[in-house]
């Protein structure tokens, strides 16, 4: 490859706008974003992604998208690798071009280069690390089984389910044969309670730590 060939690889051939929000955010470094419900905070993140692609070195399955509910991972998942998407179509067939008056502001400059880094992101997309938080903590433990001490295989459960099936085992094995534990269930159940309100006691007892 000539050095003609190398230098045509950085010139630009796009420009795809991205929110003025990310200039805000240092490439390295701590940053946190405060926002209330609905007003971008998917849309901010799933233009840092793409952001941190074009703007470091580093590949898609280096960077770590953690969210909270399975149904929010899948659509961040489908909205970054629709982002790609849009911005290797906006740069097809464009012929490249000299920056006569600058970069447009909040655009990013799309060369060869970045195109083919956003390709290899797309091809390889399977293994871009968009978790759960707790999906995120079972493949720590999982890859680390044996600094961890921990299973290989991990199985994952309801903890609010799995307080229950535990609460009713506790009562068909360890209340029904103590007289003591009869005599108090009994008490409570006289009172007008039940053992569904007893239930939700105990188990917000365990999620404080009692």
């Amino acid at each position: 490859m000539t050095r003609r060939d190398e230098s045509t690889l950085d010139e630009v051939i796009a420009y795809y706008p991205y929110p003025s929000t990310l200039d805000a955010i240092p490439i390295s470094g701590h940053a946190v974003i405060e926002a209330s419900a609905g007003t971008g905070k998917t849309y901010t993140i799933e233009h840092l992604v793409v952001d941190r692609l074009l703007k470091t070195t580093a590949r898609l399955e280096q960077l770590l998208v953690v969210t909270f509910t399975d149904k929010a991972t899948s659509e961040l998942r489908k909205r970054i690798r629709d982002l790609i998407e849009r911005i290797l179509k906006a740069s097809e067939g464009e012929e490249p071009k000299a920056d006569r008056d600058g970069p447009p502001e909040h655009h990013w400059a799309i060369t060869i280069n970045a195109q083919r880094k956003l390709e290899r992101a797309l091809f390889s997309f399977e293994r871009a690390a968009i978790y759960t938080i707790h999906a995120f903590c079972r493949k720590i433990l999982v890859d680390l089984a044996f600094d961890s001490g921990q299973l290989f295989e991990q199985e994952l459960v309801d903890g609010r389910r799995a307080f229950k099936e535990a609460w009713r085992r506790a009562l068909r094995e360890q209340v029904s044969e103590r007289s003591e534990f009869r005599s108090a269930l009994s008490l409570w159940l006289d009172q007008r309670n039940s053992l569904n309100e007893l239930e939700r006691l105990l188990y917000q007892a365990y999620s404080l730590g009692y």
